[in-house]
């Protein structure tokens, strides 16, 4: 089982909201260009920020930001 298997299998039934994010962000990883890299990560609207500590895990980013509004 792959890490990007792991994180859906832990949080996809009780902390995702909207659609299935990680199998989003698998996609860009692998289709993203040659050269292409996530030094500085901006993530808006994270809820749980589930997605930007996958981001800051499985990529070579130095800085994720991660931004909510949840008042």
């Amino acid at each position: 089982m792959n890490s990007i298997e792991m994180y859906k299998k832990y949080f996809t039934k009780e902390y995702l909201m909207g659609p299935n994010s990680f199998r989003l962000l698998d996609e860009l990883i692998r289709k993203r260009p040659e050269g292409v890299c996530f030094n500085r990560t901006l993530d808006l609207g994270c809820g749980y920020a589930l997605t930007s500590m996958f981001v800051a895990n499985e990529t070579d980013a130095e800085h994720v930001y991660a931004f909510d509004l949840w008042v």
